[in-house]
C-alpha cells in the first residue's frame, strides 16, 4: 500500500475551536491568497493582451476582435473556472486557484490533506494556530526532525484511514468565487511600463528564435532560452527588440478606461 501525504496536517480540535469554526478560519485565510494570485494571474492577461496588440499591430489569438479587452478577458476567466471546476481536471499551477480539503477525523483531532496549486496557502496553514505538519510516505525516509515514533504514529493514523476507507469531509473553494470585479483589482497589479516593455520583448525573440528552429528542436530552442538570452548574442537581440517596442507601446499606464477600447483601436494607434 502506498501512501504519498506530503502535505498532510493535524490539528486538534477542542472546546474553544469546533471543526465549524476552525473550517471559516481556513477559508478567511486562504480566499485573499487565492484572489490575489489570481488577480496577479489576470493582470499578465491584461497587458499582455494589450502589449501584444500595440507592437504586432493585430489580435491575439485569445481575444475576439470587435470586442473590449476587459469583456474578453472575463469571458475567458469564466471558460477557465468551469475548467477548473471538474473534479477530473488536469491540475495547472498557472490557471488552477480552487482550493480543497480533506478532513479527517482520528480520535481528538482531525487530519487534513489539502490540494491546491498555490503553495503559498499551504505555508499560510502551517501558521494558524494549533496546526502543525503531519505528512507521512512510504516510499521514501522520513523527513529530517521527526523521531522515530513520531513517524511510527503518522503510519498507523494514515494507514487507519487509508484501510477504512474513510470518507472524509471535504471543503472546496471554486475559482468562480475570484473573479467577480478581478479587473477592478488587476489593474493595481500591472507591472510598470519599463517591465511591460522586457516582458514583450522577450516574447518577440523567443517568437523570433522558435520561427528560426527545425520543429524537431522546438523544445531544446524553449527549454534553453533564458540560458541564450544571458550571452552576449542574446542580449544583443533582447537590446534591439527593446528599443523597437519602446517605440510601439505608447500607453504608459493601463486604465480601466483602456480595457474598453476594442482591439481595432490599438491597431490602429501602433500604426501611427
Amino acid at each position: 500500500m502506498s501512501i504519498k501525504a506530503y502535505l498532510g496536517m493535524k490539528f486538534k480540535i477542542s472546546d474553544t475551536k469546533d471543526i465549524t469554526s476552525f473550517l471559516k478560519d481556513v477559508e478567511n485565510i486562504v480566499t485573499p491568497l487565492l484572489r490575489e494570485a489570481h488577480d496577479k494571474r489576470v493582470a499578465t492577461d491584461i497587458h499582455r493582451s494589450i502589449d501584444t496588440l500595440m507592437t504586432n499591430s493585430q489580435t491575439p489569438f485569445d481575444l475576439e476582435k470587435n470586442q473590449s479587452i476587459s469583456l474578453s478577458i472575463t469571458k475567458k476567466l469564466i471558460e477557465k473556472a468551469g475548467e477548473m471546476e471538474a473534479w477530473t481536471r488536469n491540475r495547472d499551477p498557472i490557471d488552477d486557484f480552487t482550493f480543497e480539503l480533506s478532513v479527517y477525523f482520528v480520535k481528538d483531532y482531525i487530519i487534513l490533506l489539502p490540494f491546491c496549486e498555490q503553495n503559498v496557502v499551504f505555508e499560510a496553514m502551517l501558521k494558524m494556530p494549533g496546526v502543525e505538519k503531519y505528512g507521512y510516505w512510504n516510499n521514501s525516509d522520513r523527513e529530517d526532525g521527526i523521531s522515530e515514533e513520531d513517524w511510527k504514529k503518522r503510519k498507523e493514523d494514515w494507514e487507519s484511514i487509508i484501510d477504512k476507507k474513510a470518507n472524509p469531509l471535504i471543503m472546496r473553494l471554486d475559482q468562480y468565487r475570484l473573479f467577480t470585479g478581478t479587473i477592478n483589482r488587476a489593474i493595481n497589479y500591472i507591472p510598470s511600463l519599463d517591465e511591460r516593455i522586457e516582458s514583450i520583448s522577450k516574447d518577440l525573440v523567443l517568437n523570433n528564435r522558435m520561427l528560426g528552429a527545425e520543429r524537431n528542436e522546438f523544445t531544446k530552442v524553449f527549454m534553453n532560452f533564458n540560458k541564450w538570452l544571458k550571452t552576449e548574442e542574446g542580449k544583443k537581440a533582447l537590446q534591439e527588440k527593446i528599443e523597437i517596442v519602446k517605440k510601439k507601446l505608447t500607453i504608459e499606464k493601463i486604465t480601466l478606461e483602456t480595457l474598453e477600447n476594442t482591439p481595432e483601436f490599438f491597431s490602429a494607434s501602433s500604426n501611427n
